[in-house]
């Protein structure tokens, strides 16, 4: 390469008759501003340059994606324990209320038999 292939590279300007996907898009408008500039033989040759700085974004976009989904699903674990704990919990609640009921009842049932065997005994005497 000579003197006047180290300039920068012409910035790619996104068009506005792009329906394709703006990544696509903009990769496909850089290439072509960069393979009229470079010509073939030094687009190639740059492309092969950037391969292994888009595997590393390609590594961390998917690394950022897992993580995503890993907080997703950790959520939707803890939405789902969450769940199950309160309807435990209702479900400990009817049943305490259930035994309360059947101790009030049965409290309420000794001390009538308990006054009635009083007031009687009373009455006898």
């Amino acid at each position: 390469m000579n003197q006047e292939d180290n300039g920068p590279l012409p910035v790619p300007q996104p068009s506005a008759e792009s329906t394709i996907e703006p990544a696509l898009s903009a990769g496909m408008s850089t290439a072509m501003q960069w393979g009229a500039t470079l010509g073939p033989e030094k687009l190639e040759i740059a492309f092969k340059d950037l391969e292994p700085q888009l595997k590393r974004d390609h590594q961390a976009l998917m690394a950022r994606i897992e993580m995503q989904r890993s907080a997703a699903e950790r959520a939707d674990a803890a939405a789902a324990e969450v769940a199950t704990r309160e309807a435990q919990d209702k479900q400990h609640r009817r049943k305490h209320i259930q035994h309360m009921s059947g101790f009030v009842g049965g409290a309420v049932i000794a001390i009538s038999v308990l006054a009635g065997g009083v007031y009687a005994t009373k009455d006898t005497r």
